[in-house]
């Protein structure tokens, strides 16, 4: 789903303007990728889970192509933990020949 689409269900849901809806998913995405990146915390969302950074450690590595030896840097990446309803609804969504093995 894009960012537009996201944008359409705000404005059939609401009906409020395109644009103040596009301001407000805007400000929604600009506070979370804020506190998860530089508040240090964890963002949770209701039906959807928690985000949360988290660090990886650096250290010595080899070039692939070259067999060097190289430096690799630490780096900060986003996790998502999915939530409760999030899992439910994956697990509905089985695989037709899982669902079968199941039954």
């Amino acid at each position: 789903m894009k960012k537009s689409e996201m944008v359409d269900i705000l404005v059939r849901e609401t009906d409020r303007s395109r644009e103040l809806c596009q301001r407000a998913l805007d400000g929604l995405f600009t506070a979370i990728a804020d506190e998860v990146a530089h508040g240090g915390g964890e963002v949770k969302l209701p039906e959807l889970g928690t985000l949360r950074r988290a660090g990886r450690a650096g250290g010595p590595g080899r070039n692939p192509r070259t067999g060097a030896p190289i430096t690799i840097a630490p780096l900060w990446r986003l996790t998502i933990k999915g939530g409760s309803a999030m899992k439910r609804r994956f697990a509905a969504l089985r695989p037709p020949a899982a669902r079968q093995a199941a039954e």
